[in-house]
């Protein structure tokens, strides 16, 4: 999700909302005796509620994608933009609700928790909006990540015949047994699903002396035919890996920030439990 000017609204929403949630908060707080206001008391329980009804929604965002698209509960965009700036809005009342403190071990742990899946969340924000244009300049043809394999297999199968063609042009007798060796041993590997960590084919630069090199062969407009499909073939390949990298990167994020989620509304409840218990 781009951060655009559609989220000024937003934005502005949440600055307003939330300097205004803390502005009463210490108003109310700076006129009542004694130690001021308290979690417990009905100011504080009231920033509590509504805290935590701002993180069930939040975190209902991953159950919309099993309910139907019913018109009324509104589209998908909207609810990720609640979820980042309702997220942030309601770290801010949970604060008010603690009264800034931290509390004891249960309550200790639900903020820490609390902060972690905010500077997750922030940090996979961020990334959103990096990796995309990333992926623009470094990536010419992206590719969604389940049509890889049939992408490379069909890539390998047009080498494939690229190779036995060239093979059958040739005439040298040496030139041809190299030039087998050139192709099983280093390219056609590079084009498989499973990325050769070492391969001379992985750095753009070692790419081109490694064409380079193999253009020496005297193999005829056969050969330069060949190499030409296959450097193309290589830079392919290469930028599938980098995609790839690059969208786990983002994705990898998700496996903090949605356990780190998960946690949160569950230790939210046990304090609502233990609250009401004692």
């Amino acid at each position: 999700m781009l951060i655009d000017r559609t989220h000024r609204p937003w934005i502005v929403a949440t600055l307003l909302l939330g300097a205004g949630a803390v502005g009463l908060y210490s108003f109310i707080d700076s006129r009542t005796p004694g130690e001021g206001l308290r979690g417990g008391d009905a100011v504080g329980l009231w920033y509590g509620v509504l805290g935590t009804a701002l993180m069930v929604f939040v975190g209902l965002l991953s159950a919309l994608r099993r309910v139907p698209g019913w018109w009324f509960i509104g589209s998908r965009r909207v609810w990720l933009r609640g979820h980042v700036w309702f997220g942030l809005l309601s770290g801010v009342l949970i604060l008010c609700h603690s009264h800034f403190r931290m509390g004891g071990p249960l309550e200790f742990l639900l903020m820490l928790v609390l902060f972690a899946v905010i500077v997750s969340g922030i940090v996979l924000l961020g990334a959103q909006q990096v990796i995309p244009g990333l992926m623009r300049d470094q990536v010419d043809a992206e590719a969604p990540l389940s049509q890889v394999p049939e992408l490379l297999s069909r890539m390998r199968g047009q080498a494939d015949g690229v190779f036995a063609k060239a093979l059958i042009e040739m005439v040298d007798a040496e030139a041809r047994l190299r030039f087998q060796g050139i192709y099983l041993e280093t390219i056609r590997p590079w084009l498989g699903e499973i990325v050769p960590v070492k391969s001379l084919l992985a750095s753009a630069a070692r790419s081109r002396e490694f064409f380079s090199q193999a253009a020496r062969l005297q193999g005829g407009a056969a050969l330069a035919a060949f190499l030409e499909s296959m450097e193309t073939f290589c830079n392919e390949r290469r930028q599938i890996v980098r995609q790839a990298k690059l969208q786990r990167l983002l994705h990898s994020w998700l496996l903090i920030h949605v356990p780190l989620s998960v946690m949160l509304l569950l230790l939210g409840l046990a304090h609502v439990i233990s609250a009401l218990y004692w």
